[in-house]
């Protein structure tokens, strides 16, 4: 069985900083940086892609807090993927011809994002599933459970 390990947390100058803090900062800052030098690698407007990518970040972000406030982080899910494309169509809209070579991009930089906010998942143990007795479950304080973030 993997042993709980809280997640760690810094007071620096009266704030508190959470592991997933940093690594979901981590995370935006990697993929705007891999869209930019991506974009400007396949000879796009660089400035117009990491200004798509910080459009899709805040969109996907904000429609999904809206339902995961409620509980409901499947729907939370659902409604920031399907915020961030519209955003992204809206984004695009007026601004370019032909908007793949654009989606692309972001396609390339998405696991690299998703890997290191999965990693600030694994450290914050928000994703606990059921009660487990396999070596793949963490011990934690209430007993034996599968952590998806981790998994």
């Amino acid at each position: 069985m993997i042993p709980y390990v809280p997640q760690p947390v810094w007071n620096i100058g009266g704030f508190e900083i959470h592991a997933f803090g940093i690594a979901a900062a981590a995370a935006l800052n990697t993929g705007w940086l891999i869209v930019f030098f991506r974009a400007r690698a396949q000879r796009l407007q660089p400035m117009l892609a990491t200004g798509l990518y910080l459009m899709i970040a805040v969109a996907g972000l904000a429609g999904g807090r809206v339902f995961s406030t409620r509980g409901e982080s499947a729907e939370g899910l659902a409604i920031g993927g399907s915020a961030a494309v519209v955003a992204a169509y809206c984004f695009l809209r007026r601004r370019v011809r032909a908007p793949w070579p654009y989606f692309d991009v972001l396609a390339f930089a998405f696991p690299f994002v998703w890997t290191i906010v999965r990693a600030g998942c694994a450290l914050a143990h928000d994703h606990i599933g059921r009660a487990s007795a396999s070596i793949l479950a963490v011990n934690f304080p209430g007993g034996p459970r599968f952590d998806l973030g981790l998994l």
